[in-house]
């Protein structure tokens, strides 16, 4: 990784605003509250994929290419897609 430009917390939306919060109340953050936040976002994807029923690389990608701009997830950070590129938006 380069160059990582990300937006601060006070962007995120209601609900990683409320998790950062309740997250400060049983942990010491150690990190920026960005990075805790794209953590959780991560995690919270990949168990979404797997509570699904995908349990394989090929299975994960074809649900990630769900997410798409008629199909926005509610992420931590408001809604977001992927492009045909992989990248988020």
């Amino acid at each position: 990784m380069i160059e990582v430009q990300l937006a601060g917390v006070e962007h995120a939306g209601e609900k990683g605003i409320n998790y950062i919060a309740s997250y400060k109340e049983s942990y010491e953050v150690k990190s920026a509250d960005t990075f805790v936040l794209l953590d959780k976002e991560g995690i919270d994807l990949v168990l979404d994929a797997i509570k699904a029923g995908n349990r394989d690389s090929e299975s994960l990608k074809k649900y990630f290419e769900t997410i798409t701009k008629e199909n926005p997830r509610d992420g931590y950070f408001g809604e977001y897609y992927f492009d045909e590129n992989g990248d988020a938006l």
